[in-house]
């Protein structure tokens, strides 16, 4: 999660067009895939060279990420299971390994849409609070799409 295009821009190798046509629906739930620069640690990019990220609607994390800078985040739930709505379910979810929580409010039921803009074409990798039209309409193009089981 990053505060601002910046901070963005500072982990990214590159920044195609299509990812500056997304930047517009930022802040908000919506994830890009890019390639990471080399100084990025491999433990980042799990050996893959890119990364996920986003900037995120809530303004607390935006405040986090820039005072502190870029952060890793996943969500806190198992892998299948419906997301936690509050700050008490997260932390329930996570068990011991919630170090800190900040309480926010509630939070969204969508998840973020994630789009792979690492390859030659836009690809959706997971529908979520953005829509696919939203995307399409500000890419001006429509996105590469996995089978409905690949969502």
């Amino acid at each position: 999660m990053a505060a601002d295009l910046d901070q963005v821009r500072e982990l990214c190798a590159a920044w195609p067009a299509a990812a500056r046509a997304l930047a517009a629906l930022w802040p908000g739930p919506l994830t890009l895939v890019l390639p990471a620069r080399s100084e990025v640690p491999v433990e980042i990019t799990a050996g893959t060279g890119t990364l996920a990220i986003r900037i995120p609607a809530l303004a607390l994390t935006r405040a986090l990420c820039r005072s502190a800078g870029p952060l890793v985040s996943t969500s806190a739930n198992r892998a299948g299971a419906a997301p936690p709505l509050t700050c008490a379910a997260a932390v329930s979810a996570v068990g011991s390994a919630a170090a800190l929580a900040l309480d926010a409010g509630p939070g969204q039921p969508l998840a973020s849409t994630i789009v792979d803009l690492s390859q030659t074409r836009p690809r959706l990798l997971r529908a979520g609070a953005v829509s696919a039209a939203a995307i399409e309409q500000a890419l001006g193009a429509p996105l590469d799409r996995p089978g409905p089981e690949g969502l």
